[in-house]
């Protein structure tokens, strides 16, 4: 039996003021799975809002030693906290999913990166479904980083990385059904650099201005209209490639 516990602090809105600690139990006997082997690898987690149930739930996911047989516990938050488990589908059977995940519209999103395939791996928290969402060739193998930017979901791409500069583009997946398949495009929206010493972005903050990650460890915004960069007082990290970047949206919806 798997011996894995999961302990996730979850705080809402400032407004509200609150803070939940979620438990998970151990993984019960049920998910060994075929071929001898068994699901003991933590894969990744995601956090977001269920729009139809009003509610919020925390969706944590496991492998096999190969990241095979994927499944997922979702814990839906509530006056009664409850915990399912869910096989994710065949579509999706090779999930070894970037760490950092974005949530969108009731749906979270990761970049699904293995040996087999190279998608985005989509959870709709209402229908509590995975689907796999294809990449076009020129954006499959490269380094890339999945973000939010204007209501839509994005992907920045590394096109040239040295010490001197970097350039990347910014690709925006258009999409009307949280990743049903056929129903999904991607457009490249701009082309950003060469930019002196910057590592890679982290995230937009507002709608025409970007957190970059240097390779000294400084923060700086980049505006997109402007094209120009100005210091942000945030520590860094110690290292390029530690920083990461998450927007707080405000709600009046309980934890």
């Amino acid at each position: 039996m798997a011996s894995f516990t999961c302990f996730t602090a979850v705080r809402n809105d400032p407004i509200l003021r609150e803070f939940k600690l979620l438990r998970t139990k151990h993984l019960p006997h049920d998910f060994y799975v075929p071929l001898g082997s068994h699901v003991s690898l933590f894969a990744g987690c995601g956090f977001g809002y269920d729009p139809k149930a009003n509610v919020y739930k925390h969706v944590i996911i496991f492998g096999s030693d190969d990241f095979r047989f994927p499944v997922a516990l979702v814990c839906t938050m509530g006056t009664r906290d409850s915990v399912r488990l869910i096989k994710i589908s065949v579509e999706c059977n090779s999930c070894c999913p970037d760490s950092k995940g974005v949530y969108l519209k009731g749906a979270y999103y990761w970049w699904n990166g293995t040996s087999l395939v190279d998608s985005i791996l989509c959870f709709d928290m209402s229908e509590e479904k995975f689907h796999g969402i294809p990449l076009p060739d020129e954006l499959i193998r490269k380094s890339k980083r999945l973000e939010v930017w204007n209501e839509s979901l994005i992907l920045f791409l590394a096109l040239k990385c040295s010490c001197s500069s970097s350039t990347f583009e910014m690709w925006v997946m258009v999409d009307d059904s949280a990743g049903v398949k056929g129903s999904t495009y991607w457009r490249k929206h701009l082309t950003t650099g060469p930019l002196f010493c910057i590592y890679f972005p982290l995230a937009f903050w507002k709608d025409d201005e970007l957190l970059l990650e240097t390779r000294d460890g400084r923060i700086v915004s980049y505006n997109l209209y402007t094209q120009k960069l100005r210091n942000v007082p945030l520590p860094g990290a110690l290292y390029p490639g530690l920083t990461s970047a998450s927007l707080c949206l405000k709600s009046l919806v309980s934890v």
